[in-house]
């Protein structure tokens, strides 16, 4: 596990599979706050979802 998260993305991805009500609504408000962009380092999210948005577009 790494000492920070990447993104709202990466904490998403750990959310979803949880035994939690809503588990799947947080994922979803995590993946459409994403800053697209890590905060220390300005790597780009590696989440497929980015893609899908831009497709969708």
């Amino acid at each position: 596990m790494p000492p920070y998260l990447f993104t709202a993305c990466d904490t998403a991805l750990r959310v979803e599979p949880a035994d939690v009500p809503d588990a799947t609504g947080w994922a979803q408000r995590l993946h459409a706050r994403c800053r697209l962009n890590n905060k220390f380092t300005g790597a780009p999210c590696p989440c497929t979802c980015h893609d899908k948005e831009a497709r969708d577009a």
